[in-house]
């Protein structure tokens, strides 16, 4: 769902998720992974401030970006 509160869920078309990063809008890595290797992620994102952040998810295909909104 979007906005988030506590956990992000991430999927992306049943595919393999690889690694992922959560970039904040000043530009700042926040929270990132690799070697997941899983189709659905779920991420405890509590300590994350309330605002706006673009998620980065990597798969064997490329690369999917959504924005996303914590609350």
């Amino acid at each position: 769902p979007n906005p988030v509160t506590n956990v992000l869920v991430m999927n992306v078309d049943a595919t393999t998720i690889t690694g992922y990063q959560i970039v904040a809008t000043d530009g700042k890595v926040v929270k990132s992974a690799d070697g997941i290797n899983q189709v659905l992620v779920e991420l405890n994102i509590q300590d994350l401030k309330t605002g706006s952040y673009i998620v980065k998810v990597r798969t064997p295909y490329g690369e999917a970006q959504k924005t996303i909104v914590k609350n």
